[in-house]
């Protein structure tokens, strides 16, 4: 059958190479154009529990998708003059982009005050330039005193404030154009400000600006890494066949392999993302190791003296079994992906998987068509010649230490594998450099984290929330909220009422407290709601028909695990609040906590399984259990010394890790298959000798 198939492949190989590169092109070109999905909803699936408690939150309240615009002073004070009005004209400059919907800041901030029964609504920074110094010192002793504004739009040195602009890119056409639009006319703003205002320095940050500098750094990696990759294999190439015919070969098939892979996740999926793309990353690692494997071995045996047809005919007769097993392995190694809870995940192990099938079908059509357009030529003796004799000739002197030192490595390293939590953290995703990273970990130093959970907090029915019962549970969970040591600011509904209870009464601290009476507490936000501009009312804490409010809570940097441990919490303790009717926890980062636990463990367990499969199909393939068996040892050897490492100097692993695990079970598990196939036919070969 072997020699059959390489006869048929060198007698057809124009015209099957013609078929498959038809192939490629119908794949590139035949769809359609490819864009890169920057919104993070890709990563769940529609039915997912959090992204539904996220979305139902959000069809309530102010959309929580923001652009932050956070401002240093780089001479200290904020409350001055200039500082102000600087602050004044950027808050105008933010309503002014494209999809925003609010802009929040210290300018535009609803001051509250009262004369008699009059309460009075009011920008607290109005005519910034006019104000006196003792003017400044009151509006700077009004902003320090507002828990709704310290430590979330000003920080507690007064030395640093944010814009927060909220917007709605789901009103736009094509929801990727508007948020590189959004971003990009967000950043020259920031520029003209600097320019305009050298003593304060603008930062931007925010959910908009995190998913497109994820795009960002996945665009240029697949043009840099890709670029550097790819210059890298044509050096080692050069170096270790230098063949030019091997090289041109190579590349070719990988090119055609990377299109093709490129094209068959734009027909399935309609766009990238942060995750699929790595999918060409791999297809061009596995498309040159066939090619690798196919080279050597017509190499070889034009050094032994065969005419090049000859030699190829030979070389494919002699790869293809372990092209095939190792192709099938691969493939199925990659189809653990779709274990994972994660959409995008699962579209890299499929186009992986499909894609080792293109690169299997080139290297043994198109690769042998251009090779033997050369000349054959058995090229110079190898630079690693030398290196590979003197390693055949110590391997064997210390091969019976291998297998214990193998086993005392797993006995050492598999417990320490085990002590991994599931963990991850979306801003670990970028370099400690990265100015996204910067800004979040500025703004986390200074004012509220990047990370936060909302409550969706529910009463009995229209205007319940106004109710004292209800008002006074809510104060319970807040003050319980702030009591938590990861809590870093919280913004309540509650707050604003016991303000305006504050207001109506000469600003008197002691009536900073929820109203007795439902009716004042209705009259005091129906009043309030009707004093304020278009787009600041109280949409982004309470529905339409008050039967609903949103607490939300500013934790600090915390771990997945810790962020999921809190919102249990919080939720046990508002099931004991008889007055709160529904209680719903949800936001980005809980969203990602979520998904980021269960798609470590799936993936896991989905390798686990797949491994098993493998080590199934190398038994059933060697018709030896014993050899089979043996085999997996060498495949699951890397994954347990780095996840050990791991255990012992991190002591978690991310959804990067275990995409790691995949990708490298599948690229030893070609390696083992060369090797056993080698050394059986070198077996056979011997005995018949």
């Amino acid at each position: 059958m072997k020699q059959a198939f390489s006869a048929a492949v060198l007698k057809w190989r124009y015209l099957t190479s013609i078929l498959v590169l038809a192939l490629c092109a119908w794949l590139v070109t035949g769809t359609a154009e490819p864009s890169f999905d920057t919104d993070y909803r890709v990563f769940f699936d529609d039915d997912d529990p959090q992204l539904l408690a996220h979305e139902s939150i959000e069809r309530e309240f102010t959309k929580s998708q923001t652009l932050l615009f956070i401002v240093e002073s780089l001479g200290g004070e904020l409350f001055t003059a200039e500082h102000l009005h600087a602050l004044q004209d950027l808050t105008r400059e933010v309503w002014r982009l494209p999809y925003v919907m609010r802009v929040n800041s210290l300018s535009n901030y609803q001051h509250t005050s009262a004369e008699g029964d009059e309460l009075w609504v009011e920008d607290l920074i109005d005519e910034p330039l006019t104000y006196s110094e003792q003017e400044l010192a009151g509006k700077r002793a009004i902003v320090m005193a507002e828990s709704e504004l310290r430590g979330i739009l000003i920080s507690d040195s007064a030395s640093v404030t944010m814009v927060a602009a909220y917007v709605d890119l789901d009103r736009a056409e094509e929801s990727v154009s508007a948020k590189k639009e959004l971003v990009q006319r967000a950043r020259a703003l920031a520029r003209d400000f600097e320019d305009r205002y050298p003593q304060l320095k603008l930062r931007l940050n925010g959910q908009v600006a995190v998913d497109y500098a994820l795009e960002e750094t996945a665009t240029d990696d697949a043009a840099n890494v890709e670029f550097r990759m790819l210059l890298a294999l044509l050096v080692l190439m050069a170096l270790l066949l230098r063949s030019v015919a091997a090289t041109i070969g190579s590349v070719v098939v990988m090119l055609a392999t990377v299109a093709a892979a490129a094209g068959l996740t734009s027909l399935l999926y309609g766009s990238f993302n942060a995750i699929n793309i790595s999918s060409l990353y791999v297809v061009v690692m596995l498309s040159i190791l066939d090619c690798i494997h196919v080279l050597s071995a017509y190499f070889s045996r034009l050094a032994a003296g065969d005419e090049k047809r000859g030699a190829m005919r030979n070389s494919i007769e002699k790869n293809l079994e372990p092209l095939f097993l190792t192709t099938l392995t691969t493939s199925i190694g990659f189809g653990a992906m779709n274990f994972s809870a994660s959409p995008p995940f699962r579209e890299f192990g499929t186009v992986t998987a499909l894609s080792v099938w293109l690169a299997l079908v080139l290297t043994l059509t198109l690769l042998p068509a251009i090779v033997l357009l050369f000349p054959g030529k058995a090229p110079a003796r190898a630079p690693v010649t030398g290196l590979v004799t003197w390693l055949q000739s110590v391997f064997p002197r210390a091969s019976r230490w291998y297998m214990p030192a193998g086993f005392l490595m797993i006995a050492v390293f598999l417990p320490l594998a085990f002590t991994n939590v599931a963990d991850d953290d979306l801003m670990e995703a970028f370099y400690e450099d990265a100015p996204i990273r910067q800004s979040a970990d500025f703004a986390e130093k200074h004012l509220a984290g990047y990370a936060f959970v909302e409550f969706s907090l529910r009463g009995e029915g229209p205007n319940s929330v106004t109710t004292p019962e209800f008002l006074h549970q809510v104060e319970e969970f807040v003050e319980w909220l702030e009591a938590e040591p990861d809590v870093l600011h919280v913004s309540s509904f509650s707050r604003v009422v016991k303000r305006l209870s504050k207001s109506m009464h000469g600003d008197d601290e002691a009536w900073y407290r929820i109203p007795e009476d439902p009716r004042a507490t209705a009259e005091y936000v129906l009043v309030y709601e009707s004093s304020v501009p278009p787009g600041l009312d109280l949409q982004d804490s309470v529905n339409l028909d008050k039967s609903a409010l949103r607490v939300t809570a500013y934790l600090r940097s915390i771990s997945s695990v810790a962020g999921i441990a809190f919102s249990e919490r919080a939720m046990a303790f508002l099931q004991d609040q008889n007055a709160i009717v529904k209680a719903e926890a949800a936001s980005p980062f809980l969203m990602f906590a979520h998904i980021g636990q269960e798609n470590i463990r799936s993936m896991l367990i989905g390798c686990i399984i797949v491994s098993l499969f493998v080590c199934l199909t190398m038994i059933v393939t060697f018709r030896s259990l014993i050899l089979g068996t043996l085999c997996m040892i060498p495949n699951l050897m890397p994954a347990v010394l780095a996840f050990g490492l791991c255990g012992l100097f991190v002591g978690e692993v991310n959804m990067g890790g275990a995409l790691v695990f995949t990708i490298a079970l599948g690229i030893v598990v070609d390696d083992t298959i060369h090797f056993v196939v080698g050394y059986r036919r070198l077996r056979r070969e011997t005995s018949l000798t």
